[in-house]
């Protein structure tokens, strides 16, 4: 039987720290501030309205509506896939998503899962994550976060769909438990965080029975850095958004003798600070 999915809601209790010790992973609902998401999805709508403009792309566009924040997107990408890095490039500008990264339900949340006194946030760990329909080649593959991210073995990824991440749209696959195994063993096989595999992949995934919460627009799903996940395809006719933030443990042992360093974005491959984790 797979494991049932908790539901929380803020503040976070014992039991859902006590479920979230066992899987790995726990659904909040309404995370985070309802008037300040919604100002997320306004100024992207602006945002990508500009990015027409600049394209000459005439076509009237809807006013906003939270279900249709990204009108105009699918337009970009249909002139130019580019233009769709340039919309995820600016994004991360946009202040209301600067205020939603740097919130402090996310210290609390470290607070209540991992008994964080001291919590830090991921400097280069956090960011817009954008799938577009039908497009498998840049899906995430089986890993844990802590391998490209580093700072801290204790960590927490909040991950939250801006549209509602439904079986079509693709729900990100989470294997529970897997985190109490520790880091796993990885091979180099090629560069950038697609290159870092899990060693003997498919025999590891075969050892846990996934689960693919759907997730509502605003809800969070809280995953341990430890825990082996995926991306899921996108089947839909839309883009797959999903706000990404990542915080961790400051007193844990293992970060503080790497001086908290972060993974790749900051130049730091797994494989050179921790090469007895390497297999052939």
């Amino acid at each position: 039987m797979g494991t049932s999915i908790r539901k929380a809601t803020l503040p976070l209790t014992a039991e859902d720290a006590e479920f979230f010790a066992e899987f790995g992973f726990i659904y909040v609902r309404d995370f985070y501030p309802a008037e300040l998401f919604d100002r997320l999805l306004r100024e992207l709508h602006e945002l990508i309205g500009l990015v027409c403009e600049r394209e000459g792309i005439g076509q009237p566009r809807p006013q906003f509506a939270a279900s249709e924040f990204d009108a105009g997107l699918a337009l970009l990408l249909k002139r130019d896939r580019k233009l769709g890095g340039i919309v995820y490039e600016a994004a991360k500008k946009v202040p209301s998503h600067i205020q939603l990264v740097g919130h402090e339900v996310h210290t609390a949340a470290c607070r209540s899962l991992l008994n964080a006194r001291f919590p830090g946030f991921a400097s280069r760990g956090w960011g817009l994550r954008l799938d577009h329909p039908a497009e498998e080649v840049y899906l995430t593959q089986l890993h844990q976060d802590f391998v490209s991210q580093l700072c801290s073995l204790r960590g927490l990824v909040f991950w939250t769909p801006l549209r509602r991440a439904d079986a079509q749209l693709g729900p990100v696959v989470l294997y529970p438990g897997s985190h109490r195994h520790g880091v796993f063993p990885i091979q180099v096989k090629g560069s950038g965080s697609y290159g870092l595999r899990i060693h003997d992949e498919a025999q590891v995934e075969r050892r846990f029975e996934p689960c693919c919460p759907e997730v509502d627009v605003g809800d969070c799903v809280i995953i341990d850095s430890l825990l082996l996940h995926k991306s899921s395809p996108n089947r839909s006719t839309r883009t797959r958004w999903a706000l990404i933030t990542r915080y961790f443990d400051f007193l844990e042992p293992v970060g503080q003798s790497i001086g908290w360093i972060g993974g790749l974005q900051e130049g730091h491959p797994f494989d050179k600070v921790f090469p007895d984790k390497v297999r052939e």
